[in-house]
């Protein structure tokens, strides 16, 4: 008799070598799906892997696409992960960042992270509303954030007016 030990078969697809795996999951699955992925088994855990994945990398590349997912995941599960404990940390993270896609991957955490009142206090203690009004004064110099449906791609002037806003209003 032969049998077969269903349990050692594995199958190595060389197309997912380059995909970022933490845990059981695939982030740019996880990230391109948002809030239609399938439930996520042990969602403490795996925030917390990949917590640890953006505290450990270098690359800024991967340091967004893991603050993108842990908002994602916190989003969904922030009833089961619970306190962000690090909150201070983020938010002297957010204050030191230079670089626009990592400033912005972090307050879209920051922003999942408010869905705990414990969060909000955390976030508050460490003096995270002096740096968002900082940030806040910059807003106008954001290019390539989403438009709203209200916005539309030419400028119009009062009669009488020339120019478009942007080029004529002093800085």
């Amino acid at each position: 008799d032969i049998s077969w030990n269903h349990t050692e078969f594995e199958v190595h697809y060389d197309s997912l070598l380059s995909e970022v795996k933490i845990g059981d999951y695939y982030l740019r699955l996880l990230l391109e799906e948002d809030d239609k992925v399938s439930k996520i088994h042990k969602p403490y855990e795996f925030f917390n892997d990949i917590y640890h994945r953006f505290l450990l990398t270098t690359t800024v590349q991967m340091r967004c696409m893991c603050l993108q997912a842990m908002a994602v995941v916190y989003r969904r599960y922030h009833e089961d992960i619970g306190t962000f404990n690090d909150t201070r940390y983020l938010v002297h993270m957010l204050d030191k960042c230079s670089d626009r896609q990592e400033r912005d991957r972090t307050l879209q955490f920051m922003h999942s992270l408010l869905k705990q009142k414990k969060n909000v206090k955390l976030l508050l203690d460490a003096g995270g509303i002096k740096i968002l009004i900082d940030l806040v004064s910059l807003a106008h110099l954001h290019t390539s954030r989403a438009t709203t449906p209200f916005q539309s791609t030419s400028s119009s002037s009062p009669a009488g007016a020339s120019g478009n806003l942007e080029t004529s209003c002093p800085l």
